[in-house]
């Protein structure tokens, strides 16, 4: 069986309005799709959230420390503590190393 792709509307946040996002039945919405790049060189980290980069203000000596950083950066910062039913704590958030 295929995956129903047709949009179930859009979601505006209006305590955030670059945050516009169009659900998709059986995806994740964008705001929940963070990925992180880190930089060996610099210890620099760029989280991408959507279709917004937020370069984290600290430099991290791991990968692993620089996705905790990201993981609390998204839940406080980005609001996704107020807005994910399914994460309870910020540890629960699916950051993508790239």
């Amino acid at each position: 069986m295929a995956a129903d792709f047709s949009p179930t509307g859009w979601n505006f946040c209006p305590q955030r309005p670059f945050l516009l996002e169009l659900n998709w039945e059986g995806s994740m919405r964008s705001e929940e799709n963070l990925q992180l790049h880190f930089d060996l060189l610099s210890h620099r980290a760029l989280l991408s959230c959507g279709d917004r980069d937020y370069v984290l203000p600290d430099s991290y000596p791991t990968k692993e420390m620089a996705r905790l950083a990201a993981q609390k950066f998204a839940w406080e910062t980005l609001g996704l503590k107020d807005r994910t039913r399914e994460f309870t704590q910020a540890s629960d958030l699916p950051v993508w190393l790239r």
